[in-house]
């Protein structure tokens, strides 16, 4: 999938989630990491990015080391 972005600001992009704040890799740390997500504290990051895979019947799984 492509997505066209215009805009003069950077993008933030939470690889793990907020990591750094909560396990990464986790529920928790997504949560934190996005607004858009609705939670008070998010920390403000426009995407979040985490490892992931196609397994069995076409189901996505999120991977970690």
């Amino acid at each position: 999938m492509s997505v066209a972005i215009s805009t003069t600001s950077p993008i933030i992009i939470a690889h793990r989630g907020a990591s750094g704040y909560r396990p990464e890799h986790t529920l928790a740390a997504y949560e934190l990491a996005m607004p858009a997500a609705g939670y008070a504290y998010a920390l403000g990051a426009d995407y979040i990015e985490s490892p992931s895979e196609t397994v069995f019947n076409s189901t996505y799984a999120l991977t970690g080391d």
